[in-house]
């Protein structure tokens, strides 16, 4: 049988379409799957991404909480210490005094009173000023950096004469003021 040329080019273009669809199915579909493959990869690993920033996230609230109680616990540290720190306590009460105008008088700790896992120091002492600038100081006292209570104050009004120190006003305010300092001794710390 002999080939014409009308089939010979339907044979080429039958021919050249076989190659062409054995190119596609030989080079071309193993390239789709590869990239499926690599969909599913970038898929698989934009999850893990999520899931550790997540993670990541959770973990820096929880060092932010951490530095947040650290804080609290050193403020908490310094307001009920492990040691009387008397000193300290002292300077305290006289910047106060002389902050809000009273004179402090005198100031006389006493001993020391054990509490469940804490104790007390009791403290007394005297100030005298004008009514306003001795409630200013009270009112201090409560703000102190170190925990302390106050029991009890008592105040008594009594004229002043105005010769003897003008700077006063006609009356002054004597507060007798008994409050306790508080402490963990190291041993109840430890619990």
């Amino acid at each position: 049988m002999k080939i014409g040329p009308r089939e010979r080019l339907i044979l080429i273009i039958a021919g050249g379409a076989v190659i062409v669809i054995a190119l596609v199915l030989l080079l071309v579909l193993p390239q789709y799957q590869k990239l499926g493959a690599l969909d599913e990869q970038i898929q698989s690993a934009t999850q893990e991404v999520s899931s550790a920033k997540t993670l990541l996230a959770q973990r820096e609230q929880i060092k932010d909480r951490a530095a947040e109680t650290d804080a609290k616990w050193l403020r908490l540290a310094n307001m009920v210490p492990e040691s009387p720190d008397l000193p300290s306590l002292i300077i305290e009460i006289q910047d106060l005094a002389f902050d809000t105008g009273v004179q402090l008088q005198s100031l006389q700790p006493s001993d020391l009173k054990a509490g469940a896992n804490y104790q007390a120091i009791p403290i007394s002492f005297n100030v005298v000023g004008t009514w306003s600038d001795t409630v200013d100081f009270l009112q201090g006292l409560m703000k102190l950096e170190r925990g302390i209570r106050i029991v009890s104050f008592s105040s008594t009004v009594s004229p002043t004469i105005s010769n003897a120190n003008p700077t006063l006003p006609n009356y002054s305010v004597t507060t007798v003021v008994q409050i306790e300092a508080y402490m963990i001794p190291p041993t109840a710390s430890g619990n």
